[in-house]
């Protein structure tokens, strides 16, 4: 960050945690003013966390809130978020693309037909009538095409397909 409109870039921390995360934070998503942070728990027997921290803090370093964790999936490295869910992209060794109740914390996998990275995958959630609720999900994969779902908040059965293709090159 800048202080100083970018004459010139110091590092500034801009959170800092009180409490140690259970693990490395891979995925972040700003919305309705805060930032949310995933954990990239690789083992079954750790929570994979949720924490957010104001995204116009005045006094830095600013102090995360854990907003709630699960055990049901893990290696989440794209998060995506509405009023009523956490969209996660969870690699371990399915290819999850879950929602996680922004309240109860359960999970429920929207697919695991989406080819996703080991390492890092994008994913943007998209809310075309301003309701609150996500209405397409885009997400980058690892076989270099962006694929998208529609109404991830919706029941399932998920419509998901192929939205652009970068080919092999």
């Amino acid at each position: 960050l800048t202080a100083s409109g970018g004459v010139t870039w110091n590092p500034l921390g801009y959170a800092q945690w009180g409490t140690t995360p259970g693990a490395t934070a891979y995925a972040m998503a700003v919305y309705h003013g805060r930032i949310y942070i995933a954990t990239n728990e690789s083992t079954t027997t750790a929570a994979t966390e949720i924490w957010s921290v104001s995204a116009s803090a005045i006094v830095l370093p600013a102090t995360p809130v854990l907003e709630g964790s699960f055990t049901t999936e893990h290696d989440c490295d794209g998060i995506a978020v509405d009023d009523h869910y956490f969209y996660l992209t969870c690699d371990n060794s399915n290819n999850h693309l879950v929602r996680v109740d922004r309240t109860s914390y359960q999970t429920e996998v929207i697919t695991s037909a989406i080819p996703l990275s080991s390492t890092k995958n994008e994913m943007y959630a998209h809310d075309f009538n301003g309701d609150g609720t996500a209405d397409a999900l885009y997400v980058k994969t690892d076989d270099e095409t962006v694929r998208y779902v529609c109404t991830p908040a919706g029941s399932a059965p998920f419509w998901q397909d192929i939205l652009a293709s970068f080919g092999s090159a």
